[in-house]
């Protein structure tokens, strides 16, 4: 059994997320407390992150902006992989 350092439990799921300088990709699971995303960038450990996941909720489109630090970093098939501990966030109502 694996030992589970997290304080939430995350869930599996991908939804589309961008970073502060416009680039995109998908997240891989997401909890209260973190998530682990892929995007088609580097950035370096420890470094601090802004992102917003994109959803949507009975038709309507909804942003979590967040801001958090990324604590680890995965690299394959020419992506980059990215845990962030996030240190604040907020659900926006798109357009």
């Amino acid at each position: 059994m694996e030992n589970e350092l997290r304080s939430e439990v995350r869930e599996r799921i991908a939804l589309p997320i961008s970073a502060e300088d416009g680039v995109g990709g998908a997240t891989r699971d997401i909890s209260a407390s973190g998530l682990f995303f892929e995007l088609n960038s580097d950035a370096p450990l420890g470094s601090e992150i802004d992102f917003t996941v994109e959803l949507t909720l009975a038709d309507r489109t909804f942003e979590l902006k967040g801001h958090g630090d990324i604590v680890r970093i995965e690299k394959h098939a020419g992506r980059t992989g990215l845990a962030v501990r996030i240190q604040a966030s907020r659900l926006v109502a798109g357009n």
